[in-house]
């Protein structure tokens, strides 16, 4: 047992709590962190493969939170985690918004009563697949109930909906097409099915950058001055956290965001960080540059121990059916260790701004370690050390040229 069980038992003893033996032996709580010496918290969203006992133990040591379907596993799966590592954060997926004649387990069933609950205009369903308003309250009820119940049998925290009307597929239907009609159908849909008694809520948070198109007063908390007047502060009171498939790379095309819509990804990754709210950032990347650029600017607002995790992907696996595979994670997270795993140990301040050679860049500074991220869309700057450095991947350099949208990781010491 590490010092902080032993603390917090030695507390629930002195009151009175924990009986020495007997039926109501108070179970030891387990809050050890994971992966304690690396920041880059990892976790994700997981659809592609029913989750193995093997799947389970490697899920309990790297992963804070998942989501998965209901499909992936069976009543055992997360109780088996949740024994061993209740820091963890398990999820289930669900659609906000489609249902199908046929259903996967765990999804909710078609039934002839949702006919009046179908999207106007919405005649792109493939057969069989129904797409229902999400501003309907009867089907918000519905949804709600279900979710409750999925949370209930499986041993879940929470619900993660996808299928919401920011994503791109949705835009094209007619009640999705502006910023406002957008953003209205999302905060009903929220706001309706929002439990926090019940379960955690989050959903698929594609396009939160994007503006509201309406008067939605920011949120208490943290002042983010990028996320004022955009979906994130529309969202922000109706539910827990979000799911950004494409984090800081644009649509389609996957290249990098421009710099003021980084900010505004690193500044909603930051408050959700600092409130212990969900993120994950599913982050496409082309090699190791763009890795360690989105490694690093992570990096730049993780916290000790929260719920904003990081989940690459090669840009060219999106869109295809293993794209979020489990097994293709796994053997990511091992081929690109160096990065993911560099001990850099807890952040020493908060990122801020440094003038080097070229302009100035971002930097932060951990107990083992250091960041800079050069997120300017036009300017290279040079970074001069006043000696020998070692990158996280192994290099050693005196200097480093940082184009724009690129980062370097140094590491001070390694473990063994």
């Amino acid at each position: 047992m590490d010092a902080l069980n032993m603390f917090l038992l030695a507390c629930l003893m002195a009151i009175g709590l924990t009986p020495r033996s007997g039926q109501d032996q108070v179970k030891p709580v387990n809050l050890t962190r994971i992966r304690q010496l690396c920041p880059v918290r990892l976790g994700g969203l997981f659809t592609a493969d029913p989750i193995s006992a093997d799947d389970a133990a490697w899920l309990r040591a790297n992963c804070d939170v998942l989501a998965v379907p209901s499909a992936a596993v069976t009543a055992d799966t997360f109780p088996s985690i949740a024994k061993e590592r209740e820091l963890v954060t398990p999820l289930l997926v669900e659609s906000a918004s489609k249902v199908s004649d046929s259903p996967a387990p765990g999804r909710v069933p078609w039934t002839p009563a949702m006919a009046g609950w179908a999207l106007n205009g919405a005649t792109a369903a493939p057969k069989g697949e129904h797409i229902l308003d999400v501003r309907n309250a009867e089907w918000q009820r519905c949804w709600s109930e279900f979710a409750a119940s999925e949370v209930r049998r499986l041993g879940a925290q929470g619900v993660l909906a996808v299928d919401m009307p920011t994503d791109s597929a949705m835009q094209a239907l007619p009640a999705y097409s502006t910023p406002a009609g957008r953003t209205e159908a999302v905060v009903s849909f929220l706001r309706g099915v929002h439990a926090l008694d019940r379960y955690l809520l989050t959903s698929g948070g594609n396009g939160y950058d994007a503006l509201a198109g309406g008067a939605y007063p920011p949120p208490s908390g943290p002042e983010q001055p990028e996320l004022v007047g955009r979906v994130w502060d529309a969202v922000n009171a109706y539910e827990e956290g979000a799911c950004v498939v494409g984090w800081l790379r644009a649509s389609g095309s996957w290249a990098p965001l421009p710099e003021s819509r980084w900010e505004i990804a690193l500044e909603a990754a930051d408050r959700l960080g600092r409130v212990g709210q969900i993120l994950i950032a599913a982050a496409p990347f082309r090699g190791e540059a763009d890795l360690e650029y989105a490694v690093a600017s992570y990096l730049l607002v993780s916290r000790r121990q929260g719920r904003v995790v990081l989940q690459p992907i090669p840009a060219d696996r999106m869109g295809s059916p293993g794209a979020f595979s489990l097994s293709a994670y796994r053997d990511l997270v091992k081929s690109w260790s160096p990065l993911l795993d560099a001990p850099l140990g807890a952040a020493l301040q908060e990122r801020h701004r440094v003038p080097i050679e070229g302009g100035a860049v971002w930097r932060r500074e951990f107990a083992n370690g250091v960041v800079y991220v050069n997120s300017s869309d036009v300017r290279t700057c040079i970074l001069r050390l006043g000696g020998e450095m070692e990158r996280a991947t192994g290099e050693k350099v005196s200097h480093v040229e940082l184009r724009p949208h690129s980062a370097v990781i140094f590491v001070y010491h390694r473990f063994s």
